[in-house]
């Protein structure tokens, strides 16, 4: 299925599911959600860790906690979305010069794609060993409060800011021009330009 520019694409589970290719992969974007989710299991594992040495874990930290780690989540998410946007970029030059019958061996697109993953990888496991450090002599009572602040900072990502995004967004169409750094928006144009040259 093809989305002609569509704001609901900025939200990674819509976009994940309708739009997928050679051209814009939904490992990619995938790539992408769970480098947010290794920074929200991590920034869950701090709060508590934090928390726990405060003897101060109450219902609040179990709300306001994951608030923290699905907005912290964002920052990698737009640091791995920017290079994606980086590499779909490339590609569109590729495609102008392929239209002008130019040739281009000055870069190469599946070694950029290789990086990209390689730091994801990379981030994932650093969030996770870092996560086990955090969560390290832990009691069980903590290590369920921890698994559930994790739901919860789930919930509060997909099924409230995504969504505020996506409808901001929606009403708002300047902001696509922000929000698509996050590596989840999907452009029709150039994907139709794409297609003609295959």
């Amino acid at each position: 299925m093809c989305i002609r520019d569509s704001a609901y694409t900025l939200h990674p589970f819509y976009s994940i599911y309708y739009v997928g290719g050679e051209f814009f992969t939904k490992a990619s974007r995938i790539t992408i959600m769970f480098v947010g989710v290794s920074v929200k299991v991590l920034g869950m594992a701090i709060i508590h860790y934090l928390v726990e040495e405060q003897d101060r874990e109450s219902i609040l930290w179990l709300l306001v906690g994951p608030a923290i780690a699905a907005v912290a989540s964002s920052i990698p998410q737009y640091i791995f979305g920017i290079i994606l946007r980086i590499n779909l970029g490339y590609q569109k030059e590729k495609i102008m010069k392929k239209q002008k019958n130019e040739e281009d061996d000055s870069y190469s697109i599946e070694g950029s794609y290789f990086i990209f993953y390689l730091l994801a990888i990379l981030s994932v496991l650093a969030a996770l060993i870092m996560s086990i450090v955090c969560l390290t002599d832990h009691n069980l009572d903590q290590s369920l409060m921890w698994f559930a602040s994790i739901w919860i900072s789930f919930a509060y990502d997909f099924l409230i800011f995504d969504v505020i995004i996506t409808l901001l967004a929606k009403f708002v169409p300047a902001l696509i021009s922000i929000f698509k750094w996050r590596g989840f928006y999907f452009e029709y144009d150039v994907y139709a330009e794409y297609v003609k040259l295959e």
